[in-house]
């Protein structure tokens, strides 16, 4: 398990995930849902229900099936709500000391290839939210998502060539996402790199919309109209 010194876990949380591993022997990972606060406020829908993680979208009432695929979608796995067994987490090999951020997503990911996911549908982790490092923050998560998703590439190439997934979507995704965040920062030298590289990365009209407009002017109104409100870390879809 584990937990970072802002958040907090509420008591039952290790019992409601050890009896969902006594219901399935199998998994080597449960999760839980998790609500964010700052202060004495505390947000009133939960990460899962933010992003839309139901059983429609993990499949089962309990299990998370295909995790792999659904992993690609988006990050569902909040790092300070998980409780994993020791001997898989020793077989992942562990977090990826060469990455400093959004290696959480590189180690959930190789926990997908060697063992089931399950998950409480319960809010079980309070997590601390930092205005005066939102900004910050996921610039770093950003930045660092396309490396990641490439790391992953490279770890299961065999296997993604197999199953038929492929990464290059989501790839220029990443790069879209940074670009047009930098372009709403104002950066739009370092904006336009990135959006060029998304469209490049996976040719489809609305990229070439964004390069287009990165270099128009518009692009940077149009990012300021659209940017989301950042993801708690690990929910980053």
């Amino acid at each position: 398990a584990l937990l970072d010194a802002d958040d907090l876990w509420l008591p039952e949380k290790t019992a409601h995930q050890l009896e969902c591993m006594k219901r399935h022997s199998d998994v080597g990972l449960v999760l839980s849902d998790m609500v964010e606060f700052q202060g004495d406020k505390q947000e009133k829908s939960t990460a899962f229900q933010r992003y839309g993680y139901d059983s429609a979208f993990f499949g089962h009432p309990e299990l998370v099936l295909d995790p792999f695929r659904k992993l690609l979608r988006g990050n569902f796995v909040s790092t300070p709500s998980v409780l994993m067994k020791k001997r898989v987490f020793e077989q992942t090999g562990g977090f990826d000391e060469d990455l400093r951020f959004s290696e959480d997503l590189l180690l959930w990911m190789r926990f997908a290839r060697i063992s089931s996911m399950a998950r409480v549908d319960l809010p079980l982790v309070l997590r601390r939210r930092h205005e005066g490092n939102l900004t910050n923050s996921r610039r770093r998560f950003l930045a660092a998502l396309p490396s990641v998703l490439q790391k992953i590439q490279q770890e299961h190439a065999d296997f993604m060539t197999r199953e038929g997934i492929s990464i290059r979507a989501k790839l220029a995704n990443a790069y879209m996402e940074l670009g047009k965040f930098l372009l709403a920062l104002g950066e739009e030298s370092k904006g336009r790199q990135e959006v060029i590289k998304g469209f490049v990365t996976y040719p489809s009209v609305r990229r070439l919309g964004w390069v287009l407009g990165a270099y128009t002017g518009l692009g940077a109104r149009w990012a300021k109209q659209s940017s989301p409100r950042p993801a708690p870390s690990g929910t980053e879809t």
